[in-house]
């Protein structure tokens, strides 16, 4: 956890990898008995709004894959699948604020 800690306190500006790869390394650690995906979602969620970005989230449809890119990240030693993803979550939640904009 310290080596974690000395690792996100040294990372430069906030972009949307850096928030991603965040919670990759806290899941790869697996520091609590239980709750590690939903912490490790809420430190991503919480570093991208101090980045002004919205906070997504993995909804039931795509938790398969997150799972799996997870399992790929891990195995394989690439986030390429879950950057890709969680990329893509950030791209459909900026569209659904920006369509509630374009209704006010």
């Amino acid at each position: 956890m310290r080596e974690f800690g000395e690792w996100l306190a040294g990372v430069g500006g906030v972009t949307p990898e850096a928030c991603f790869e965040a919670h990759f390394r806290l899941v790869a650690i697996h520091p609590f008995a239980d709750g590690n995906g939903r912490t490790a979602r809420l430190l991503m969620n919480v570093v991208l709004l101090r980045g002004g970005y919205p906070p997504i989230t993995v909804r039931p449809v795509d938790r398969k894959g997150y799972l799996d890119a997870l399992e790929y990240g891990s195995v394989r030693g690439s986030l390429e699948p879950f950057q890709a993803l969680l990329h893509h979550r950030l791209d459909d939640t900026l569209g659904e604020y920006l369509a509630i904009l374009e209704q006010v």
